[in-house]
């Protein structure tokens, strides 16, 4: 498997520049879980509005969980 890391990047939607890019098991922890927070919170907030973004909004959630717990583990190995 490849190396996993999160990076930032500042720019205009999606474009830009990365400003720099971490490794550190402890931030893609954290990462993953403030990622699968927001997804789920908008799979919550879509369930009153309209079923087909509901739908939608569940099977991202649910391809974030099986990539992320492929990519970041949620043991502590630090």
């Amino acid at each position: 498997m490849g190396q996993v890391w999160a990076e930032l990047r500042y720019g205009v939607s999606g474009q830009g520049v990365a400003l720099c890019k971490s490794d550190n098991p402890y931030l893609l922890r954290v990462f993953k879980r403030c990622v699968l927070e927001k997804a789920g919170q908008l799979a919550n907030e879509s369930e009153a509005v309209d079923e087909v973004i509901h739908l939608h909004d569940n099977l991202e959630l649910r391809r974030l969980r099986e990539v992320l717990s492929l990519v970041v583990p949620d043991e502590e190995h630090d």
